[in-house]
Parts: C-alpha cells; structure tokens; sequence
C-alpha cells in the first residue's frame, strides 16, 4: 500500500510504519484519480485499491471488475452505459463528502496525528 511500510520495518512490532500507514493512507498511485476528482472528471477504474480507497463507485466515478477475472466484460457494460447516455456524476457534488478526507486541511490534521502517536511511542 504505502512505500512507508516498506521503508520503516523497525521498531516494536513495526509500531512506526504501521501508525505512519494508517494516519497516512494516500497512495501516490491512487492520486491521478484524486485529482481528476477534485477537477470533477469522474474516473473509470479497477475495483481495486488503491482505487477503492480514494473513490466512490457511482458517485465519484465507476469501479470495473478486474478484466483479467471476467475478459473485461464489465469495463465494457460500463463504457456501452458511458456511451447510451449514462449520467456521468461530478465528483465535487457527489462525493464530496469523501473528497473532503483527501484536502490540505485533512492531511495536516492527519499528520499531525501522527507525529503525536510517534511521540508517545516508548
């Protein structure tokens, strides 16, 4: 999920990188997506994360089945729906209550949960 684990496997148990991962949970691979978002362009994406972490099936964008377990079958039910009229949602409406985890504002209350875990950490 996040380099940070990968990166920090020390301390009690991985008590650092597992408090850095879950105060921080932005994946930068997941961040096109986000940005599309906040632009509002819905996405089409993998039902996978980190996908399914920064987005809202049907509210944010649309969320396919892995083409490798169904020949791409739903991908392409959701491009046939795209292309008879489908409405395609605005993100900024209707997740915007989702997107509001992923402003400025959330990071630095984020990261400042997580300095203050990684300083009573003993």
């Amino acid at each position: 999920m996040s380099t940070v684990t990968k990166i920090v496997p020390f301390g009690s148990g991985g008590r650092i990188a597992e408090t850095a991962r879950r105060t921080l949970s932005i994946a930068a691979e997941g961040l096109n997506a986000l940005e599309a978002q906040f632009c509002g362009t819905p996405v089409l994406a993998p039902d996978a994360p980190p996908f399914t972490e920064t987005m809202v099936d049907g509210a944010s964008g649309f969320l396919y089945t892995d083409p490798r377990l169904d020949g791409g079958r739903h991908f392409g039910e959701i491009l046939d729906a795209i292309l008879a009229g489908r409405p395609r949602p605005d993100p900024r409406v209707a997740a915007k209550n989702h997107l509001d985890k992923f402003t400025h504002a959330a990071l630095v209350e984020r990261a400042r949960a997580m300095i203050k875990a990684l300083s009573d950490l003993k």
